[in-house]
């Protein structure tokens, strides 16, 4: 068991709360912080791996000899125009090129002035993590490029960036606090050379000559490997002061390692932001951590923010969903409304169909009736018969209620009634759903084709041959223990 934890903070490459590790490796959810640091401290005992950097976090620090030095480490730089954008779509130019032991290996640059070249970049963000699932992730620490690169991976189907990431920015703040005075005359001019703005192949180059100027500052103060960096940057933060909301560090140490939707409450109990994850813990403690240049967005929240209230999924497609509709209901100042276009490379997938996922309930299951023209409609199936009817989402019931959106689980019965009155009743007494969210759905669907069970309801004669096969597809996603929605 000490193998998975070492392989968890490995990846990771951050530190870790004894928490953290019992729920996401041992899967533990109900461990006191007390009896959780007594367990992993039994399992890690004195594993030259793994460091403690805190009274309950560990960092995986490998023995020099098994890790690569900072010269040895390939890195990925990324450099996008403009550094501050609403989307992913408004950047201009993005350019990528990987290092590795003081040398530029390879470059590739995106002039997105024509749509080809957007294709182009799609076709390459899409590929990051698999491909370059070896590299540090370098960008230069200024604006929004990190949280837009991450958001165009995702829109691009290559699911999340789950490798480590540097900011030059932050590199170069760190030497300076604490480096001999001649260290700070080799990195005085680089902060002023990452705001300048230009040819993108020049600035790709500027960043490569300044991160290797960086890590020879870091070999002069024995810093020679990426877990002693990240170790340092880490102790050189102050933690972030929780006092003024409403929860505290234990909170956000026990946060699910789950699908699910958050909802971000000021101190009138106001929605001010609306947000997603298929890992809630990851996310919502990113807003917490130190962090330099905060963004309009992050400054905006931690200002108005008091509590926290989150809703599990079973899946993805499901947070995305709900996401959206407690957007349009509930009007967050903070979210920025996304308009979902119709694309025609979508085109072939616009049919009618079932997509069945997971739930967060046990003996439940998520049908989403899909239809091009009259939307989709959410449709949870029980498989045990209770005396009174069950809540959808019990996590959250009574905002969910004061909107009209708080979906109970529904029997077979029920379940056939409304697939009837969706896919096969007249087109005058025909059951319609919602436009937008069908959007959404079909926008994923297009990327996630091979990962979801799905009834094509084009095959399908009437309702009964329907309930027939959806029932054989929900036993089989209630037996299973593979959840199919994560790619």
């Amino acid at each position: 068991m000490s193998e998975a934890i070492v392989a968890y903070l490995q990846k990771k490459g951050a530190p870790a709360t004894a928490e953290e590790l019992v729920q996401a490796v041992l899967n533990i959810s109900n461990a006191s912080p007390q009896v959780a640091v007594k367990l992993i401290q039994s399992l890690l005992k004195e594993d030259g791996r793994v460091q403690k950097v805190a009274e309950d976090s560990w960092l995986y620090v490998a023995r020099p000899s098994q890790e690569m030095t900072l010269s040895q480490q390939p890195f990925l730089l990324c450099k996008i125009e403009p550094q501050q954008a609403a989307t992913w779509r408004q950047w201009q130019q993005v350019g990528f090129a990987t290092v590795q032991g003081f040398q530029v290996i390879s470059q590739r640059v995106f002039i997105l002035n024509k749509p080809v070249a957007v294709k182009q970049l799609i076709s390459f963000v899409r590929d990051l993590p698999n491909h370059y699932s070896q590299h540090i992730l370098v960008l230069d620490g200024y604006g929004n490029q990190l949280s837009l690169l991450r958001r165009a991976i995702y829109e691009s189907g290559g699911g999340e960036w789950e490798g480590p990431v540097l900011t030059l920015k932050r590199m170069v703040s760190f030497l300076q606090t604490i480096a001999p005075q001649n260290m700070q005359k080799s990195t005085a001019g680089q902060e002023m050379h990452l705001f300048t703005e230009g040819e993108i192949t020049l600035l790709l180059r500027s960043m490569a000559e300044q991160l290797f100027a960086c890590l020879q500052s870091l070999s002069m103060l024995k810093i020679e490997t990426i877990s002693q960096l990240f170790m340092a940057l880490q102790a050189s933060r102050e933690p972030l002061d929780l006092k003024s909301y409403a929860f505290d560090q234990h909170f956000l140490a026990t946060l699910p390692l789950s699908a699910g939707v958050y909802l971000m409450l000021d101190a009138e109990a106001r929605v001010i932001y609306v947000g997603k994850s298929k890992n809630l813990h990851h996310r919502l403690n990113s807003y917490f951590r130190p962090i330099e240049d905060l963004d309009e967005k992050l400054t905006t929240i931690r200002s108005q923010l008091y509590d926290i209230r989150y809703i599990l999924t079973g899946s993805d497609l499901e947070a995305l969903l709900l996401e959206a509709e407690l957007i349009k209901i509930l009007h967050p100042p903070i979210n920025r409304q996304v308009q979902i276009a119709y694309r025609r490379h979508r085109k072939k997938n616009r049919y009618e169909q079932i997509i069945i996922l997971p739930s967060a309930l046990v003996d439940v299951a998520l049908a989403l009736l899909l239809h091009p023209t009259q939307g989709l409609v959410r449709l949870p199936i029980s498989l045990v018969v209770k005396t009174k009817r069950q809540p959808f989402y019990p996590e959250w019931p009574e905002i969910l209620a004061e909107k009209s959106i708080g979906l109970f689980c529904y029997s077979e019965r029920e379940a056939k009634e409304i697939i009837g009155e969706f896919f096969f009743a007249e087109p005058s007494s025909q059951l319609h759903g919602d436009k937008h969210l069908a959007e959404i759905a079909y926008s994923w669907i297009s990327v996630h084709e091979q990962t979801v069970n799905s009834i094509d309801m084009r095959k399908i004669a009437n309702v009964d041959e329907c309930l027939r096969l959806l029932l054989d597809y929900i036993h089989h996603i209630l037996q299973s223990s593979e959840k199919v929605v994560y790619k």
